[in-house]
């Protein structure tokens, strides 16, 4: 179990770490949804305010902004 979740994890933030054409504050944040990611492979569900600590903004709104712009670059 420990190696499938440390397997995932590092397949997650592989894939943000190739990612380009992002404000450091996107990738930023994409880390954060990344190191988030239920390891199953069903998704990435941290609340605006995890997020926005984790990834060093101000305010949740923040946070929630710039997972939104993520999601419609897919």
């Amino acid at each position: 179990m420990i190696g499938n979740i440390t397997t995932m994890s590092v397949r997650a933030t592989n894939f943000v770490r190739r990612l380009r054409g992002l404000t450091p504050s996107l990738k930023t944040v994409a880390f954060v949804l990344a190191d988030h990611d239920d390891h199953r492979g069903g998704g990435s569900y941290p609340s605006m305010l995890t997020v926005a600590q984790e990834s060093g903004f101000a305010f949740r709104q923040n946070a929630s902004d710039a997972v939104q712009v993520l999601a419609k670059k897919k």
